[in-house]
């Protein structure tokens, strides 16, 4: 897995309880919701994360969902378009990585955006870069 060479020892992999993977019974179906186009194995991960805008704005939120490739959450970020391109940190707590814990900055291009829910935006994008 992608994970376990940027890990020591696998320790974050033990540690992590990843969601269940679902394929479309027909992959003909029409309702692309139906079917699984995610390669990496997604983990549910409730991380803080900072979004900054293009202005330098900064907004604070919680991901649904991590993989080696993307990232879920929720925000009160304005202006979030299908394609932007958008820089974003998360930090990975000491429970999860076995050491003190670290601030990833990320670049990444938003994939999906689904309007108004009760919790915010609800963005997927891409991790297409990260620093330590």
């Amino acid at each position: 897995m992608y994970l376990r060479g940027h890990c020591c020892s696998g320790a974050i992999l033990s540690k992590l309880i990843p969601r269940p993977v679902y394929k479309a019974a027909n992959q003909n179906d029409r309702d692309m919701r139906a079917f699984e186009r995610r390669i990496q194995q997604r983990f549910s991960l409730q991380l803080p994360i900072v979004i900054e805008d293009t202005t330098g704005a900064r907004y604070q939120s919680l991901t649904r969902d991590v993989s080696a490739r993307g990232v879920f959450f929720y925000t009160d970020a304005p202006g979030l378009e299908l394609s932007a391109r958008i820089a974003f940190s998360m930090i990975l707590p000491t429970k999860i990585i076995g050491t003190k814990e670290i601030r990833v900055r990320c670049q990444g291009t938003v994939v999906r955006l689904e309007g108004d829910t009760p919790k915010g935006t609800a963005v997927a994008a891409t991790i297409e870069s990260y620093d330590f």
